[in-house]
């Protein structure tokens, strides 16, 4: 999971970066007859998996070269990592200065296993060296199974942030905590990453936003440090150990503590 947050993060500084990059060839991408550039959450371009999808690309070469587009991709990514990718050949020729449009046909089959819910995807153009030569983001509406390749990594998550916390709390009630406050917040940080991963996912699935960096981060941040401030305010298990443990008895001898002899005590008797 750690792995995860680290990549979307580079992902982020990776595509900042990039977007500044001069290019002289431009795209317009259409799905089942419906723009993709101003999709959003709430209004998501939607992919049926028992249908293919029908993609029509409009191409302007401006600059002074003829290029060749070798071929159409689609994928969908979430937190960095890809859940379904699909190309088709193209073979379009454009011409310097020109426009071309042109459709074609994504068989999304397999995309049925791979994905369900609101995901982040884009349409990418390649050369023959598959270097992309134009690209759009959007949002898909995929309408895959709960148990797609999608599904079950959240569903994975699920089971390893409860080993997590089960695995927290039960050392809390053992006692078994280390003594530094530091040391118990990182314990209960990574069950906050956790449950932050497994919200996303399951909003992701119920379609109520999309797993895009502006949404997944703020909520893992957010739970991994509301996860280390519990840690951190937990007891020291060096303080009960102290005192004896929550479960010890004290019970002292009355006479030990007032210091008084006892009248009734007898004396052994003295050698004549």
């Amino acid at each position: 999971m750690a792995a995860a947050i680290l990549a979307g993060i580079g992902a982020i500084v990776w595509s900042g970066s990039g977007a500044g990059a001069a290019n002289t060839v431009t795209a317009a991408f259409t799905v089942n007859g419906k723009s993709v550039a101003h999709s959003s959450g709430s209004n998501p371009v939607k992919l049926n998996p028992g249908a293919p999808a029908l993609v029509g690309v409009t191409v302007t070469n401006d600059g002074s070269s003829p290029i060749t587009v070798n071929s159409v991709a689609l994928s969908g990514q979430a937190l960095d990592i890809t859940f379904f990718d699909f190309e088709t050949e193209t073979g379009l020729q454009v011409a310097p200065g020109a426009t071309v449009t042109q459709q074609y046909t994504l068989d999304l089959a397999p995309l049925n296993g791979q994905g369900d819910g609101l995901i982040p995807a884009s349409l990418h153009l390649l050369d023959p060296n598959r270097h992309v030569l134009a690209s759009q983001s959007f949002t898909a509406d995929v309408r895959g199974r709960t148990t797609s390749l999608f599904g079950l990594f959240a569903i994975e998550i699920t089971v390893f942030t409860g080993l997590l916390f089960a695995g927290a709390i039960l050392a809390l009630a053992r006692g078994k905590l280390h003594e530094n406050r530091f040391r118990r917040g990182l314990r209960f940080m990574w069950p906050g990453v956790g449950l932050g991963l497994v919200i996303v996912f399951a909003f992701a699935i119920l379609r109520i936003f999309v797993p895009s960096p502006g949404h997944w981060l703020p909520i893992v941040l957010i739970c991994a440090a509301a996860g280390f401030a519990v840690g951190y305010v937990t007891p020291n298990p060096a303080n009960d150990e102290l005192i004896g443990g929550p479960d010890s008895t004290f019970d002292p001898d009355p006479t030990a503590v007032s210091g008084t002899a006892d009248p009734r005590a007898t004396l052994p008797a003295r050698d004549s």
